[in-house]
């Protein structure tokens, strides 16, 4: 590779000792979380306004040893295309300067999808699921197959037939609510087969982070873990906080498809860790073991509705409070990996 990359102007030696990486969307964020470390030992700023940053957290000893702990800091944008981008040339730069493995822990906000994880609290990510497509360029799933594309083929000419049957008429009767039924299920069944499941998060990074939650104040809030959804499009999952949202039948599709994401389990969605999941597998291929976890602050649902903006978002101040503890953890699981590692080496 070039001595500096070639969107993130970073170069091997800027990133060769810093193993563990917390990726954000914001540049305003990673450079709040850089103002909380104890030591800095570099930024630079991309072309496109995306700072990159690295230093070390000060701990106590530990066993008669100070504790001094790198900590890579990296801005990807919005959006699974922005982070494919910023984490590939960070693995290329990795692998360049000679390092056999790098931990990525995404830190950023998401909406819920279980009316008991409300705005304030915290998901651990430990799988990542994404809508049809979505990372198809890099791994392969069971939506590639020639059967699912043949029965994605045939529920989608299902629906148009029975939406032309009904159009936009509100026939109440007994055999239009019966067609209604029959459109309401293939709605469903359309947008259960445009999610697939992706990768999981790395098991023992997952421990890792549930484990140093000890060291977060959580206050009246909560932590979970379990599966995030990474959608393609911002509004695509909360769309009545938008003006501007899908057309007709993808419309309808789009509320089917909260339900399926609720049915199955999905704690919350985000936007980039679904990328950042595929990525690790296949860096396996050339040797190098990515490491995937993520950390996402809950903005929707709010707990109480003296502190939401509306009843769908939480305050500014839920809000800000909760992604503070989402990049306390994620600070915190970096030291807890580091320790990890010194027990090791």
């Amino acid at each position: 590779m070039a001595e500096k990359s070639h969107h993130l102007e970073i170069t091997p030696d800027f990133v060769r000792d810093f193993p563990n990486w917390l990726i954000s969307g914001s540049p305003g964020r990673t450079d709040h979380i850089y103002s909380r470390l104890n030591e800095k030992a570099g930024r630079i700023e991309s072309s496109r306004k995306l700072p990159i940053a690295v230093g070390y957290l000060h701990r106590g000893t530990v066993g008669g040893k100070f504790l001094k702990v790198p900590v890579g800091l990296l801005t990807s944008g919005m959006g699974m295309s922005s982070a494919e981008i910023v984490l590939q040339e960070l693995l290329e730069a990795r692998i360049a300067a000679g390092r056999k493995e790098t931990t990525v822990i995404r830190v950023g906000s998401s909406g819920s999808h279980q009316s008991d994880i409300y705005g304030g609290d915290v998901v651990i990510a430990n799988g990542t699921l994404a809508s049809f497509g979505a990372v198809s360029d890099f791994v392969r799933t069971d939506h590639d197959s020639v059967s699912h594309n043949l029965r994605y083929a045939t529920l989608l000419a299902a629906e148009k037939v029975v939406g032309s049957i009904l159009g936009n008429s509100q026939d109440v009767n007994r055999r239009g609510k019966r067609r209604s039924l029959i459109y309401g299920a293939l709605q469903y069944k359309l947008a259960a087969m445009e999610v697939m499941k992706l990768d999981s998060c790395d098991s023992e990074l997952v421990n890792l982070m549930e484990q140093s939650t000890n060291r977060v104040d959580f206050g009246e809030s909560k932590y979970h873990v379990g599966p995030v959804f990474s959608k393609q499009t911002l509004t695509s999952e909360s769309r009545e906080a938008f003006l501007v949202g899908a057309e007709e039948i993808r419309d309808n599709r789009l509320s089917y498809r909260e339900r399926v994401l609720s049915d199955l389990g999905v704690y919350a969605s985000e936007m980039e860790i679904g990328i950042m999941t595929s990525i690790a597998r296949v860096a396996k291929d050339i040797g190098h073991k990515l490491r995937v976890g993520g950390v996402m602050a809950v903005w929707n649902n709010p707990r109480d509705s003296n502190k939401s903006l509306s009843p769908l978002i939480a305050n500014k101040d839920v809000c800000d409070v909760a992604m503070d503890r989402a990049i306390k953890l994620g600070l915190e699981s970096v030291v807890s990996l580091y320790q990890r590692d010194l027990m090791y080496s």
